[in-house]
């Protein structure tokens, strides 16, 4: 009956709806942007992408976006850059992608090209660039709400295979809802690299209009369209393909909220094209989304609905469709939890070695003996620590208060907890258990948390430590000599990290494992729910409770699946975070 009702405000409002959907706001959750400029080709190089790309790097920045940035990249570091920045990527987002370089087209295909290029056939432009046309398919599948597409890449060059269709790029399809395409100029036709200035002429006024307040994104495309038809003298026309229904600010109106610049929308009207939107998407987290941004929303049964349906669980936690148990579910699973508004991601069942992996001759006594470990359930680990953003939930909705000053170096690390995406540090376990619980997760078992940070590997580590974790060598201002501070005394050692880290850093800045996990060695030491025991024994006396991962602060040695942390659950510390499973 409920569901009935829910159809039946869906029908009243659709045929009530009078206003222009064209002029609704676009609410998005979170800006993301990578930016790509390469100029140091070895057959023909090029004076101002690399300025282009910083310049737009600095200015995504300023207008609130998350960068993942590179300069004159190998196609291999294209393809790593492009899978970190999806991976950022959640149902609501807006996604931004911006690439200054060669370009070209091969039959109609448009193709970015890294500076590691030295083919010279038509062939081996195919295979050794990046299509255009796949960072296109892969931002529109992963759930963003909105997708910009911009590629100052129309530049005339000598990778221009003879059987194209002219100078420049081909003609590219925004037809996907929420998708634009941005040119510098247009179809088949190249833009001239600006030689003489700092930045090309279209990023130096796409910067310009992106920070004017008030424009809205077909505004701010239309005025760059005009500034550099007349300032190129009529030459250079930048052109746009797309599908977006609705406005998006990349800077209000002063004074004005996203929401509400140059907008009269209700917030109904607001909620009705938000689900509109996705109403007929088989995308699951799009519906997490709706219900993370809207729980008492008015399709909010609905969503929870096809929630269940896509994830194919019942609200028993058994799958829909055979009945079998919730630990049978496929790995690479993910869901949105629309509490904490954080994501978990489904963890299958295994074997592993719990304690010292072989060859390891870093572990400490208390990792050893290792030890065969059965899995026999799946579970879900949040994806990143908890963060600032998701501890904030926690006090607004349970009447939580954020934790107490945390200061080092002279300086408070969380002063009014300005980072959302850091982790939320100087907790107890007892804080931290209580927001889990809250989040309807718990904390994990330390031998979840082993076989999650593991990640399918059986070393020490699920790669190579300045690429995976933040710890004492590189999260401060210095390098410090790790080999002499490994022969040094633990005193000496703490007065070097104090004269040389700056504290935690925002979540999934580093690249995940496996199971699409990032921070699990580094950054912060994380809580588990056991209480220390020697392998083997007993709990030791005192109700110590075991924390995992490592943290900024430390040595690598501690930085290592297997090393193991113990601390009474009434201590915090600058170092000490958690996150969740269920």
């Amino acid at each position: 009956m409920r569901l009935l009702a829910v159809l039946g405000l869906l029908c009243q409002i659709a045929a009530s709806q009078q206003r222009d959907l064209s002029v609704v706001p676009i609410i998005v959750q979170k800006r993301v942007a990578l930016v790509i400029g390469n100029a140091a080709y070895p057959q023909s190089p090029l004076k101002n992408p690399t300025n282009d790309a910083a310049s737009m790097t600095l200015t995504l920045r300023q207008l609130g976006f998350e960068v993942i940035d590179g300069r004159d990249v190998t196609l291999r570091r294209f393809e790593e850059l492009v899978d970190q920045f999806i991976a950022r990527l959640n149902a609501g987002d807006l996604a931004l992608f911006y690439y200054a370089g060669h370009g070209a087209q091969i039959q109609l295909e448009n193709y970015l090209v890294p500076v590691d290029y030295h083919g010279a056939s038509e062939t081996d432009l195919r295979y050794t660039s990046y299509p255009a046309n796949r960072i296109r398919e892969r931002m529109e599948e992963s759930g963003a709400r909105l997708r910009v597409l911009i590629l100052d890449a129309c530049r005339n060059n000598p990778f221009r295979a003879k059987r194209d269709n002219g100078g420049g790029l081909a003609k590219m399809s925004g037809d996907a809802e929420g998708t634009l395409i941005a040119f510098a100029t247009g179809d088949n036709n190249v833009a001239d690299d600006n030689a003489a200035g700092k930045n090309g002429l279209f990023t130096k006024y796409l910067m310009q209009e992106m920070t004017t307040p008030g424009l809205s994104h077909d505004e701010v495309f239309r005025k760059v369209k005009a500034d550099v038809y007349f300032a190129s003298g009529k030459k250079q026309n930048p052109y746009t393909y797309e599908n977006v229904v609705g406005r998006f600010y990349f800077t209000p109106a002063s004074g004005a909220g996203q929401a509400a610049a140059g907008s009269t929308a209700s917030a109904a009207e607001v909620d009705l094209v938000y689900w509109d939107s996705i109403k007929g998407s088989r995308n699951l987290k799009l519906f997490e989304s709706y219900l993370a941004r809207y729980p008492n929303g008015q399709f909010a049964e609905i969503a929870r609905a096809k929630v269940e349906e896509l994830n194919g669980v019942t609200r028993s936690g058994r799958l829909a469709d055979s009945g079998a148990k919730i630990a049978e579910l496929p790995d690479g699973k993910s869901w949105l939890n629309p509490k904490d508004g954080q994501r978990y991601w489904w963890i299958p069942p295994g074997q592993f070695s719990m304690g010292c992996s072989a060859g390891d001759p870093a572990c400490y006594a208390t990792e050893k003996p290792a030890h065969p470990m059965t899995m026999s359930q799946g579970y879900w680990m949040a994806e990143t620590p908890v963060t600032v953003a998701a501890w904030k939930r926690f006090a607004q909705a349970a009447g939580a208060t954020m934790p107490p000053p945390a200061a080092f170096n002279g300086r408070e690390l969380n002063a009014g907890w300005a980072n959302e995406q850091q982790p939320v540090v100087n907790v107890t376990w007892d804080n931290a258990n209580a927001f889990c619980a809250w989040a309807g997760a718990r904390l994990p078992t330390e031998a979840e948390y082993e076989f999650a940070a593991r990640g399918k590997t059986a070393g020490a580590r699920y790669g190579a430590l300045d690429a995976i974790a933040w710890y004492a060598d590189n999260s401060g201002k210095d390098r410090i000599d790790s080999a002499a501070i490994l022969r040094a005394e633990a005193k000496s050692f703490g007065q070097r990290i104090s004269a040389n880290a700056n504290g935690p850093k925002p979540v999934a800045l580093k690249e995940p494992n496996a199971f699409r996990l990032y921070d699990m060695l580094g950054n912060v030491w994380e809580w588990t729910a056991d209480r220390f025991a020697d392998y083997g024994g007993a709990p030791t006396a005192g109700d110590f409770r075991v924390l995992r991962g490592g943290s900024w602060w430390s040595h690598p040695r501690e930085v290592r699946a297997s090393a193991r942390l113990k601390l009474q659950p009434g201590q915090k510390n600058i170092n000490y975070g958690f996150r969740c499973a269920r």
